[in-house]
């Protein structure tokens, strides 16, 4: 099995039920296929442990990652740290979400992720090269369930200096999450921001510096925590 999104392949009765069970297409790509994590939660210890014996089995595949941290599974904390010394992008920040989840974070699971997010300083005069954008908006998404002072610096320099706008707008999301605003109230500040911080309007203008005051000045008197759970979980 690859980290591709198609069909699994079955190899015994327990993996095609499991695989039927909690496998779901749900674009009509024959190429995309997503795992039914809220159906895994739901299981019993007997269906548990034969799940979880199947999705240890698929290691490295996204799915599988993302199954195991779901149902936290033990059994994974080692299979995962070891995938965790090699993995890039998007793959080491699903590892560090799930051993996160599990309960096994690694101590430097902020700093791996902030260097995901983190635009680069050249030092030889050129263009330094930066994670994808799509990976920057998944490590800025992720890092609110990391809440850290290290977090929040992070979350305030990819608002500052990342040239994507939606990257920003996520991690604006975030920092006010971690610094507990709830949900209607972070969008609610999104909302009053949004313009400011989109294209055109912000690195060119002469705002920046009031507009990052404005955001600095949300969160100063605010404690760093765990964020607050959306109504519709």
């Amino acid at each position: 099995m690859s980290n591709s999104s198609e069909q699994p392949q079955a190899n015994n009765s327990d993996e095609k039920r499991f695989w039927t069970d909690f496998i779901v297409n749900i674009s009509g790509d024959e190429r995309e296929y997503v795992l039914n994590t809220k159906a895994l939660t739901k299981l019993n210890d007997a269906d548990r442990q034969r799940a979880e014996a199947v999705l240890l089995k698929h290691l490295p595949d996204w799915r599988a990652i993302e199954g195991l941290g779901t149902i936290r599974s033990n059994q994974a904390i080692g299979p995962l740290q070891a995938l965790e010394l090699t993995a890039q992008g998007l793959e080491l920040i699903r590892i560090e979400l799930m051993l996160n989840q599990i309960g096994a974070e690694s101590q430097s699971a902020v700093q791996r992720i902030v260097a995901l997010l983190a635009q680069p300083v050249s030092t030889t005069g050129h263009t330094a090269k930066s994670e994808p954008y799509y990976v920057r908006m998944k490590a800025a998404t992720t890092l609110r369930e990391f809440p850290s002072l290290a977090t929040s610096q992070a979350l305030l320099q990819a608002i500052a200096n990342d040239p994507e706008y939606y990257v920003r707008e996520i991690a604006l999301e975030s920092l006010l999450l971690i610094h507990g605003y709830s949900w209607p109230d972070m969008r609610q500040q999104k909302k009053r921001l949004g313009l400011a911080l989109g294209p055109g309007n912000f690195f060119g203008g002469t705002k920046k510096a009031e507009i990052m005051h404005d955001i600095e000045t949300l969160i100063a008197s605010r404690d760093i925590g765990p964020i607050a759970k959306p109504l519709w979980l």
